[in-house]
């Protein structure tokens, strides 16, 4: 894939996890730098749940590789800043793409 087909900018989170000085328990996600990508939507719907609309989207997200990328992280889209969970990253037999797949967080 040319580098002009990644346009769009995403966030990779990693959860933070441990205790903070004072020995409160720390809960949240850590951040990375910016990293260029190409990010489809390749399905979507809208249901009902708990008596209120849910959305839910599947995304397709191509980037340069990157090791220790897992269904662990998540996944923030710098454009719409919604969050997506990491459902599977599989790299390219090369090691030059990682190509993941994410669906949108329940909030």
């Amino acid at each position: 894939m040319p580098a002009g087909r990644l346009r769009d900018r995403i966030a990779l989170l990693t959860r933070l996890s441990g205790r903070d000085a004072v020995g409160q328990l720390r809960d949240g996600w850590s951040e990375s730098s910016p990293i260029w990508a190409d990010v489809q939507m390749i399905g979507g719907r809208e249901q009902i749940r708990a008596g209120r609309e849910v959305s839910e989207g599947q995304y397709s997200i191509r980037i340069r590789h990157r090791p220790g990328v897992t269904t662990a992280h998540r996944i923030r889209l710098e454009a719409s800043g919604e969050v997506l969970d990491i459902k599977l990253a599989q790299p390219d037999q090369r090691r030059t793409w990682l190509t993941i797949t994410a669906e949108m967080v329940d909030s």
